[in-house]
């Protein structure tokens, strides 16, 4: 780990899954060890399982269509550090400056986290 630092990959999830544990690999023989897994959606929650079985020392953040519904079925994961995506932040609020909205809503989905 240089500098004491994490390294972060993202990893674009192609059609085939075979493809993308392939690419997983690749990352993590490059020193990743956080893997950003991205269209998360196509794979979902159970394939996140599945990875972990066969690589238990990688770290994931899922994102890409994942909703404030579905955000608990992976923060529920050991091997998922947090989630990601844009539902994060209300596209509304951030335009029309309404920062108390803004952080409500922040709030509310940061509170999945610790559900």
């Amino acid at each position: 780990m240089p500098w004491g630092l994490w390294q972060l990959v993202q990893v674009t999830l192609p059609s085939r899954k075979e493809g993308f544990a392939f690419t997983l690999l690749e990352a993590m023989q490059a020193g990743a060890h956080v893997v950003k897994i991205f269209p998360a959606a196509l794979a979902g929650p159970a394939y996140m399982t599945n990875l972990k079985m066969v690589y238990p020392e990688v770290n994931l953040i899922p994102s890409g269509g994942i909703s404030l519904e579905t955000a608990p079925d992976y923060l529920a994961l050991p091997n998922v550090l947090c989630v990601g995506g844009s539902w994060l932040t209300p596209k509304e609020a951030v335009q029309n400056k309404r920062s108390e909205e803004h952080t409500s809503e922040l709030q509310s989905r940061v509170d999945i986290s610790y559900a």
